[in-house]
Order: structure tokens, then sequence, then C-alpha cells
């Protein structure tokens, strides 16, 4: 079974799974804990959303523009100082870390707002 949740809420394993998702991967064990990688190699499901190397990858490939913001702004961002943008994009896409703007920014470019998640990923 899958819940739909906006990409901008994604974290943890959820966001995990989208990223992987979004970047093509074919996923296995119920989307939770491996891929297939583009060589047909299975490998255990990346930490996209906390592997700063995994997410400079994206960075680099979608032209990704990633901005702090100060806590003085006089337009804060209310889910962490940093945003991502692609361009073309109608809005960034904001975060805690640089890693899980990134992540939120590409699901929703490659996926849309609106992805279903696995229930499974979204268990507390």
């Amino acid at each position: 079974l899958f819940m739909l949740v906006k990409s901008y809420d994604l974290t943890g394993g959820a966001l995990d799974w989208a990223t992987a998702t979004a970047l093509g991967h074919a996923i296995l064990n119920d989307g939770i804990s491996f891929i297939i990688d583009s060589a047909g190699r299975y490998e255990v499901l990346p930490f996209y959303s906390r592997n700063g190397n995994e997410t400079m990858h994206m960075l680099k490939e979608y032209k990704i523009s990633l901005m702090h913001v100060e806590e003085d702004d006089p337009y804060p961002i209310d889910d962490g100082p940093w945003s991502a943008n692609i361009p073309g994009q109608e809005y960034g896409y904001t975060g805690p870390t640089p890693e899980i703007a990134i992540c939120r920014c590409v699901v929703a470019y490659k996926l849309g707002e609106d992805i279903e998640i696995p229930n499974e990923l979204l268990k507390v």
C-alpha cells in the first residue's frame, strides 16, 4: 500500500526511496532496501539525503542552484536554511541540510509535487 505525500515533506527513508525512484533505479524488496544500479548490480539503497557525495552528483547533473538563507533574512525559510532549485522550476525546495533540499528538489523535478510512498517507509 502507498500513501500520497508532498515532495517538500519527504524525510528519511521515504526521501531516499523517492530519490532512488527519481534517478531511475529499479527498486526491489518492496521498495525498502535494495536497488539495481544502471549496470544491473544489486546494492543497498543509498542514503541520498545524508550523503554529500551522492547529492553533489545530482547538483552538477541537474545544474541545481543551492542557497543558504541566514536566520535574520527578511524572507526566512520555514523548513531549514537551505533552498535548492533546478532551472525552470517554479520555486525552490527547502530543507534543514543541503542534501535534503537537493533530494527534495530532484524528486519534485522528476516525479512531481505529489509522490506515492510505500506505507512501510512512513512508519515512525
